[in-house]
């Protein structure tokens, strides 16, 4: 018995380090992101936050997708937030109306338990995160 603790303490000391340097890596990540790399990784965060909504939804699990549907949408408020609208003009007001638009789908999918119009929110979402990740590419903002 004394020695299955040992190895059950042993494999426990080794993930919980594993999970440490995970997190030790994530937080470096983005402490030295670039700005352009820091919005993608919030709309890649978005989007799988909103997957994970949609399998709580089919799952009936209203909790978990009332938690996933809430965190996808404090990232798209980040999102609206950050936009410097003086400098942006025109095109920081479109973003900004249309993260109005992906928040209100997914207040509305909250309140209705209602998975396809997250798939609507994600869909809006995928089209402007694949455009912000062809610019972040083509002008090496990594």
């Amino acid at each position: 018995m004394g020695d299955d603790m040992a190895i059950g303490s042993g494999a426990y000391g080794a993930s919980s380090g594993r999970e440490r340097a995970l997190s030790t890596y994530k937080q470096m990540s983005i402490e030295t992101a670039a700005p352009a790399e820091l919005v993608l990784m919030l709309y890649n965060r978005a989007l799988r936050t909103m997957e994970e909504a949609t399998g709580y939804l089919e799952r009936k699990d209203m909790e978990g997708s009332n938690r996933s549907l809430q965190k996808a949408q404090d990232i798209v408020d980040e999102l609206r937030f950050s936009l410097n609208v003086s400098a942006g003009g025109q095109l920081a007001r479109d973003l900004a109306a249309v993260y109005d638009y992906v928040g209100s789908r997914l207040l509305m999918a909250n309140i209705r338990k209602d998975a396809s119009l997250v798939s609507e929110a994600a869909k809006v979402l995928t089209e402007i995160r694949d455009g912000w990740a062809e610019v972040v590419e083509k002008h090496g903002y990594r």
